[in-house]
């Protein structure tokens, strides 16, 4: 199967910062590379880090959340950085089928659901080593629980004033990660531990990779696989 590198964009300013995830998918695994956030930083800087970072670790795809600001982002990196970006607008609950395997609207809830299977498979897994970003992308997912309306209605969200930015980057990524990974059969395992953080690290900013034997640790109603 062909590897392929994937980062994710969320955008935002003031409540959440923007947040950037990066992926490698082969052999029907993705495998978490890196975050990276950018708290209250002005778009421009924000922009021209990313195809800094591009120009060191390039990726085949951008996957940039465009329902507001990432409007004006993504044509930024798009056409003046000239990187490999591509729109997409999140929703949810999408019935429409063409729309749900089409690659340029998200659905926000089916992408958990989705996500909390490759977790729980094995087959969305952490790197070794470990830094600040990382740290809080995994608490972020934590958090990031379900939330149900009077009328039945599902969202999924951090609550109240914390962030999900790096949750939201990483569902992008994932987003475009499908294409490669409908080849793989889906075999559950649930894993039960409690969640601790590990020895924190550096690593190159999107450049390291996984180890091959993982266990399992579950936060909330994540299932979040993670290096022995």
């Amino acid at each position: 199967m062909t590897a392929v590198r994937i980062a994710g964009l969320d955008s935002g300013k003031s409540r959440d910062s923007s947040a950037l995830v990066g992926v490698h998918v082969e052999d029907g695994v993705v495998k978490i590379l890196n975050a990276k956030r950018w708290l209250g930083r002005n778009y421009i800087d924000v922009e021209n880090e990313i195809a800094r970072i591009h120009r060191l670790h390039p990726f085949q795809f951008l996957m940039v959340e465009i329902n507001s600001v990432g409007a004006h982002v993504y044509e930024v990196l798009k056409y003046k950085h000239n990187l490999p970006a591509f729109p997409v607008t999140t929703s949810k609950d999408i019935k429409d089928l063409k729309k749900q395997a089409g690659e340029k609207t998200m659905d926000k809830n089916a992408m958990v659901k989705l996500m909390l299977e490759w977790f729980a498979d094995e087959r969305l897994v952490f790197p070794i080593s470990t830094n600040s970003e990382l740290d809080e992308l995994k608490r972020q997912l934590s958090i990031f629980a379900e939330h149900r309306t009077e009328s039945g209605n599902i969202s999924y969200y951090a609550e109240g004033s914390e962030h999900d930015d790096l949750v939201m980057a990483l569902m992008l990524a994932c987003f475009k990660a499908r294409v490669y990974m409908r080849d793989r059969k889906r075999h559950v395992t649930v894993a039960n531990k409690k969640y601790t953080y590990g020895d924190k690290g550096t690593g190159d900013l999107l450049g390291t990779g996984v180890a091959p034997r993982l266990r399992g640790i579950e936060s909330r109603s994540w299932v979040v696989r993670m290096p022995r």
